[in-house]
């Protein structure tokens, strides 16, 4: 008998990585506005996995000598390549005339703007428990509305067919 294939669909969790994935996209492609002399005048810096693993290697060597902890500086980090950039614009502002993510959970704002501060915090690594706190909230409501929110547009993205990623 021959196995039906597994059709991976879009759940609450999926959707929530998906838009933290997005807004660390954009924060790693979008800078600074305005002026500023030395960062006007220098090129931007495209880092690679290797100066990730020498930066890791110095660090290492710094602790065995017990000379400095490393950890302090700010790790180097690798630019979003042209498929990531491109997942993040069909998540952020929409493609084809789909809709961006978040507006299909307009009509519930106040789901739709835990939704945001959630995965804002899961893009600059904060845990849920953080933003509920500072939502004022309790654990148990931020998350039911997190995840409500975030069913919503899962709900969506399957029944137009959206390919998970």
């Amino acid at each position: 008998m021959l196995d039906k294939p597994t059709i991976k669909q879009w759940d609450a969790k999926a959707v929530r990585h998906a838009l933290a994935d997005a807004f660390r996209v954009l924060d790693a492609t979008t800078g600074r506005v305005g002026h500023r002399r030395l960062r006007a005048a220098m090129p931007d810096y495209e880092y690679s996995a290797a100066d990730i693993a020498e930066q890791r290697m110095a660090e290492v060597e710094a602790q065995k000598a017990g000379k400095t902890n490393m950890r302090s500086r700010l790790a180097v980090k690798i630019k979003p390549n042209s498929h990531e950039i491109a997942r993040s614009d069909v998540v952020l502002f929409g493609d084809k005339g789909q809709k961006a993510w978040l507006k299909l959970a307009a009509a519930y704002p106040e789901h739709r703007a835990v939704l945001i501060a959630a995965v804002l915090g899961q893009a600059k690594r904060y845990s849920g428990r953080d933003v509920a706190k500072w939502l004022g909230m309790p654990l148990a409501t931020f998350q039911r509305h997190r995840d409500f929110a975030a069913g919503v547009i899962a709900a969506h993205l399957n029944r137009i067919g959206v390919e998970t990623w």
